[in-house]
């Protein structure tokens, strides 16, 4: 089992948890890392930055395997496809990109209509994002459709406390 923990310096800490010890250090990002995923397969990792980019990396040699450039403001959500062959991502500027995990190429851009998206999280099958925005409306967004988000009426949140997940 392996942890992943970023450090004020902008390095990701892979720790495995039964031995308690560091494995290795990945240094990449210019600026706070604020998502990653592993891969399905546990031999890579992806994480994404407030530097606009996304890291692909290689666990076993902890080589970058690929630098993500296209979104405009900070990451807020990253993930691996189930089949680990597209990484998902979501900023800040409203966008919802796919990459190719092997070329490292956008594949896909789609624009959210979640004004200042404040949170998010994706469905276990990687084919939804639950996206909630500074107008505090929840949005049901299915990636594999062209039609505009759902909005789920009657959920309220403090601004100051909130939390969604989807059921495995």
């Amino acid at each position: 089992l392996m942890d992943s923990v970023t450090d004020a310096q902008y390095i990701v800490k892979l720790w495995d948890s039964h031995t308690k010890k560091e494995l290795k250090s990945l240094k990449g990002h210019l600026k706070d890392i604020t998502c990653y995923d592993f891969s399905p397969d546990s031999t890579q990792l992806v994480t994404g930055s407030i530097d606009h980019t996304l890291i692909i990396w290689d666990i076993a040699s902890g080589t970058a395997l690929h630098v993500l450039r296209g979104h405009t403001t900070y990451l807020k959500l990253c993930s691996y496809s189930l089949d680990g062959q597209n990484i998902i991502s979501l900023s800040n500027e409203n966008t919802v990109k796919t990459w190719d995990v092997k070329s490292g190429k956008e594949v896909n851009s789609k624009s959210n209509p979640v004004k200042s998206c404040t949170m998010c999280s994706i469905s276990p099958d990687k084919t939804k994002i639950l996206v909630i925005g500074s107008s505090r409306n929840l949005k049901l967004w299915n990636l594999l459709s062209e039609n505009p988000p759902i909005t789920l009426e009657g959920f309220y949140t403090d601004p100051m406390h909130y939390a969604f997940a989807f059921s495995p």
